[in-house]
């Protein structure tokens, strides 16, 4: 399927695949990744993927491992300079 850039550089998403993929006018969309000449395009991530996906993503931090908690480790990072 070809689609066409406008002089604004945008582009139309044919019905069909509007219709396919839910997609609603103002709906944001993300890129992927561009590889060549690809592009993959997707829907981005709602407020609970986010956090599935980057949840636990802090464990083992350096402030962590000190056993203290951020905001301790900052400070103590801060008057240590």
């Amino acid at each position: 399927m070809d689609i066409t850039v406008s002089t604004k550089y945008q582009i139309v998403i044919p019905k069909a695949v509007r219709k396919q993929l839910g997609i609603k006018p103002g709906q944001k969309l993300r890129i992927d990744s561009v590889v060549g000449k690809q592009v993959t395009l997707s829907a981005p991530l709602t407020t609970e993927e986010y956090l599935d996906k980057y949840a636990d993503s802090l464990k083992g931090t350096v402030w962590q491992k000190s056993g203290m908690d951020a905001t301790e480790w900052i400070r103590k990072m801060r008057d240590e300079d």
